[in-house]
């Protein structure tokens, strides 16, 4: 009996129409008398007879049938004593009937009302002229800005399964209902929205695996994605049974979790690894069907596949909008590359480690996965300027136009090659970073920049003095264009000290991504999660500093120049300025001084902040001066 009423809502039907539907479908109930041995066959209406009959009149009311007293149209009445009779004829007729029965007239009298006199909703009609809701409901859906229908239905596509947790004792069944009727009146969230689906709240483990992604269809970030309940590792795998110290409940948690405490890492690590985590988490849930606390070795070996050839739906094309609300966003740009791969596995490792450490997991499938590190046994250092190379671009350098922008070029170009920063180090460095150099207690002439590198590793660099002016001059120039009120002004008030090194020159995009931010904001009514990059913040750029990708593209458009001076071969992509990038000048950096230090490799190491004196170490390994002298020297038999 409990197996049939489930087949139907709560509130349908009362209790004696779910016995009399029973009795139609299955026969006669046996009731059994525990004071009895026998069991007789009794109507399942005799058995609540006596109960109904001790009810109040209003409980006898609901078990009569809705139509009772319906009588058809009639198109021919004739007196009032004869239309009472033909009601009282209708209605006995009507009681006669099944229960089933009755129903089935009842929807047709509704249908045939409906298509007559019933008014079709659409988006623009409001809420309440469709929806039943009581205050506390319709309270959480006016804060969540929820007036109209297609208020509403753009509202639960941000939100996703999940959404009627947001509207307070609304439930499940009630939501399921509600997204059908939706569906029946083709009420359709805006353009660039991910339509609404209904389906179970919490899927079977076999539904569970049929998620697969078809032609991008719910491809989003991780800040939007719509993790399904039957795959957020609440009973994953591979889960200990005990607390943890992560105080998670499932895979979403321990993630969060796992990513506040990267907050101490560096701004480029963190925004590495949070990518690799996203982009695990889609591929197991779309690709896979399986919760994060569930995958193993050989799914992570599949992983790594995946990643090095991606179907085309998770293919970002480059022509379209990258921005990470847009409907033509995708994981990835392209198949990994093997240091992508590092960094990629790397992160994944760190995170199921630290759920190990932590209690939450039992095991780590990607440990496997991890080789020794690729910056120091694959550097190519061999990807340095000769000083033929230095010679050209010194001579398009000296061509260019003197502008603030060549002015701030060779800024660029002298901290680069002169104090062998990373192209992130030098980014993110100030002018309070720059200091006098303390020798033996007291303060010399001499200069030099602070730097916290990889893994927050402090190291002090020497200035050249050449640096320093190069430097100086481009400061310069920005004081300039602030003190003419026409660009910078954002910057004006910012203090000498915490002027960046390398800044813009001009804050025109700087503006046209505030509006966008202004924009995404608009659209987004639900609070950034944890998992995502930091919070939404009034404007792209605080200080005025360089970002990491423009100064890429700053160097890879006067290497182009380079490349036409040196006439450069137009199909020659080997060719070394078509080649040369940003970390070029480090490597360059780090063989000149290796040569004036006579190959000093700790000086080097400490200059360059590299963890390993054996990373270091490859520059002279990729030194060939000596070995050719030694080879020169020989003689042969003949």
């Amino acid at each position: 009996m409990e197996e049939f009423a489930a087949r139907f809502d709560e509130d349908m039907y009362s209790e004696a129409e779910l016995l009399e539907l029973y009795e139609e479908e299955y026969g006669t109930l046996q009731a059994v008398n525990p004071a009895s041995p026998v069991r007789p066959n009794v109507s399942p209406t005799a058995l609540v007879q006596k109960a109904m009959a001790d009810a109040p009149l209003a409980r006898q009311s609901q078990v009569q049938s809705p139509l009772a007293s319906f009588r058809p149209p009639s198109s021919a009445p004739s007196g009032e004593g004869a239309e009472a009779d033909q009601q009282i004829e209708s209605a006995n007729a009507l009681a006669a009937k099944s229960l089933a029965a009755r129903i089935e007239i009842q929807l047709k009298a509704i249908n045939w009302l409906d298509e007559r006199l019933g008014t079709r909703p659409v988006r623009t009609h409001h809420v309440d002229q469709w929806v039943r809701l009581n205050e506390a409901q319709r309270q959480a859906m006016r804060e969540a800005g929820v007036i109209k229908l297609g208020d509403l239905v753009d509202w639960i596509s941000l939100q996703g399964e999940r959404w009627v947790e947001k509207v307070p004792g609304y439930g499940l069944a009630r939501g399921r209902n509600l997204l059908q009727w939706l569906k029946r009146w083709e009420i359709e969230p805006r353009e660039g929205l991910k339509p609404v689906q209904v389906a179970d709240p919490m899927p079977s483990s076999s539904s569970a695996r049929s998620l697969a992604t078809v032609a991008g269809v719910g491809l989003v970030p991780l800040m939007s994605m719509d993790w399904p309940l039957a795959l957020n590792g609440a009973s994953g795998k591979f889960r200990r049974p005990n607390e943890n110290s992560l105080a998670a409940n499932n895979d979403q948690e321990a993630v969060q979790a796992w990513f506040r405490l990267l907050r101490d890492k560096s701004a480029h690590t963190q925004t590495s690894y949070r990518r690799a985590i996203e982009r695990l988490i889609l591929w197991a849930v779309h690709e896979r069907g399986l919760a994060l606390s569930s995958l193993t070795e050989l799914d992570m070996q599949d992983f790594k596949d995946f990643l090095c050839s991606p179907p085309a739906h998770w293919v970002q094309d480059p022509k379209a909008d990258r921005w990470r609300k847009a409907s033509t966003w995708r994981p990835l740009k392209g198949p990994l590359n093997e240091m992508s791969l590092n960094v990629t596995f790397a992160a994944v490792s760190a995170m199921y480690s630290h759920w190990m450490e932590s209690q939450y997991t039992t095991l780590n499938p990607a440990r496997k996965l991890i080789g020794r590190r690729s910056d120091e046994l694959t550097m190519d250092v061999k990807r340095s300027f000769t000083d033929q190379d230095m010679d050209v671009i010194a001579r398009t350098f000296e061509k260019l136009p003197d502008t603030p922008a060549k002015r701030r070029l060779r800024a660029i170009l002298l901290l680069l090659e002169l104090a062998g920063l990373r192209r992130e180090e030098a980014c993110n460095a100030t002018w309070g970073d720059v200091q006098r150099v303390r020798v033996d207690g007291n303060l010399t002439d001499n200069m030099c920049i602070e730097v916290i590198g990889k893994g927050n590793r402090q190291r002090f660099v020497p200035l050249h003095e050449a640096v320093l002016a190069a430097l100086k001059v481009h400061l310069q120039d920005r004081k300039e264009l602030m003190a003419k009120g026409k660009k910078l002004q954002k910057f004006k008030t910012i203090p000498d000290k915490k002027q960046p090194l390398l800044g813009v020159l001009d804050d025109k995009w700087i503006q046209v991504h505030d509006r966008r931010l202004d924009d995404q904001a608009a659209i987004e009514d639900q609070v950034v999660e944890e998992f995502e990059r930091p919070a939404l913040q009034d404007t792209v750029n605080k200080t005025g500093g360089l970002s990491v990708q423009l100064v890429y593209l700053i160097l890879k458009e006067f290497f182009k120049q380079c490349s036409n001076e040196a006439k450069e071969s137009v199909t020659d992509d080997m060719a070394t300025f078509k080649r040369a990038s940003t970390h070029w000048l480090r490597h360059t950096f780090a063989h000149h001084l290796l040569k004036e230090t006579d190959r000093d490799l700790a000086l080097v190491q400490a200059v360059l902040g590299h963890k390993s004196i054996t990373t270091t170490a490859i520059y002279v390994k990729a030194d060939l001066e000596a070995r050719v002298k030694g080879v020169k020297k020989l003689r042969g038999s003949i």
